[in-house]
C-alpha cells in the first residue's frame, strides 16, 4: 500500500464514523445498518450496556433504546487514532462526547472512547467491532448537573442485572 492509499483509507474511515453519528442521531436506522459488517460485535457491557453480536440485533437494540423521536441524542467523535493494518483491515480509537435525552428534565452527558476495528468489503469500509468505554457521565437538566461516579454506576448496573 502506498502512503496515498493509506491516507485515502484513513479519510474513508473518518467519513464512515461521521455517518455513524449523523445517522444514529437522525434515527435513519436503515442507512445506519449499512455501516456495519453482518457479524458486527458491539461491546458496551463495561459502560452499562451489553455484548451484542450481529448488526441486525445491534440496530434493533439501539432503536428500541433510542428510537423514540422524543429521545434526542447528540453523538460527537473526535481525535481519531486510526491504524491501517492491511488493505482490508484497520483499527481505531475515537474520543466520544454524547448527550442523550431520556425524558423531560433527565439528560445524560457522557464522555469516553470507541475502540473499533474495520473491514473493507467490496471497496467500502464497515465497522466490524466496537467497544465503548466511559470516562465520565453527568446527569443534568436546566437547573442542575450531577456527576455519576464509576462506583455508583457499577452499583446501579449490578442491582439492575439481578
Amino acid at each position: 500500500m502506498t502512503n496515498t492509499d493509506i491516507l485515502a483509507d484513513i479519510e474513508a474511515i473518518k467519513q464512515l464514523k461521521a455517518r455513524y453519528c449523523r445517522l444514529l442521531d437522525s434515527k435513519d436506522w436503515e442507512a445506519w445498518r449499512d455501516l456495519f459488517t453482518d457479524d458486527f460485535h458491539s461491546d458496551t457491557a463495561e459502560s452499562g450496556g451489553k455484548d451484542i453480536i450481529g448488526a441486525d440485533e445491534f440496530v434493533r437494540f439501539v432503536r428500541s433504546a433510542l428510537g423514540k423521536s422524543t429521545r434526542a441524542t447528540v453523538h460527537q467523535v473526535h481525535a481519531p487514532e486510526i491504524e491501517i493494518i492491511s488493505s482490508t483491515e484497520a483499527k481505531g480509537i475515537w474520543a466520544l462526547n454524547d448527550i442523550v435525552r431520556f425524558g423531560i428534565g433527565l439528560n445524560l452527558n457522557g464522555y469516553g472512547h470507541y475502540h473499533e476495528t474495520y473491514q473493507k468489503i467490496d471497496g467500502a469500509w464497515k465497522i466490524k467491532y466496537s467497544k465503548l468505554t466511559r470516562l465520565r457521565e453527568d446527569v443534568f437538566n436546566g437547573l442542575f448537573s450531577i456527576y455519576i461516579a464509576n462506583w455508583f454506576r457499577s452499583f446501579i448496573i449490578r442491582k439492575l442485572r439481578k
